[in-house]
């Protein structure tokens, strides 16, 4: 899965293996522009290729630089900058430039099955709001620092809705827009979307009535 806002520059080979989960915010370069002044403003450029392995996950706002190979089950962590080639191994990576950190333990899930289950999409959503008003999308339980699993909103219109990490939209202006849930499972075998299309109103300014004035008549 790709996420939003990722940039692939893919003049040169771009290889993802299966089940790799790519965050928003990131970019996998694979062209080059040489240091040699006169060849650059001649527009000579070069290409590496990019190959990620199998059950990668690379964080948000992740760098892959051309001529890198990450073997199966790395992690990257946020804002990371690979500029070197990293074996099979399920290593975590991170920093800029990129170094390793430490193995994962395939044997165990790091993620509670009793707070996977308690995350759910909800589906009886209201979608017909007012200015200012908010509505909860889905209720994302799982605890604060478990690791694994991977969910993300992404709105179609920020000017009308807006989306927030506890899993609510907030109605901001008039218009129409959409939502959509992704969720992946820690195991990576099942993704959940749903799409959910809003349409926003103008809030209704509270009016006061006004009522006859009444006097005593002698």
């Amino acid at each position: 899965m790709i996420n939003y806002d990722c940039d692939l520059m893919d003049q040169g080979r771009i290889e993802i293996g299966e089940r790799t989960l790519i965050g928003p915010h990131c970019q996998l370069i694979t062209i080059y522009h040489p240091l040699h002044a006169g060849s650059r403003s001649l527009g000579k450029v070069k290409t590496r290729p990019i190959k990620i392995g199998a059950d990668c996950w690379i964080g948000a706002g992740g760098t892959i630089m051309g001529g890198i190979e990450l073997g199966n089950k790395t992690i990257v962590g946020a804002g990371a900058v690979v500029t070197k080639s990293f074996p099979d191994g399920s290593v975590i990576i991170g920093g800029n430039p990129a170094q390793y950190i430490r193995n994962t333990d395939d044997q165990y899930s790091d993620i509670p099955e009793d707070a996977f289950k308690a995350s759910e999409i909800r589906y009886d959503v209201k979608q017909r709001l007012n200015v200012g008003e908010r509505v909860q999308v889905a209720a994302m339980t799982l605890l604060p620092n478990t690791r694994g699993g991977h969910w993300s909103f992404q709105g179609t219109n920020d000017a009308v809705i807006s989306v927030s990490r506890d899993g609510s939209v907030t109605a901001t202006g008039v218009g129409t827009a959409q939502v959509r849930l992704t969720f992946v499972q820690p195991n990576f075998e099942q993704v959940l979307t749903d799409a959910i299309d809003f349409t926003v109103s103008a809030s209704r300014p509270t009016t006061s009535v006004a009522h006859p004035s009444w006097r005593l008549v002698d």
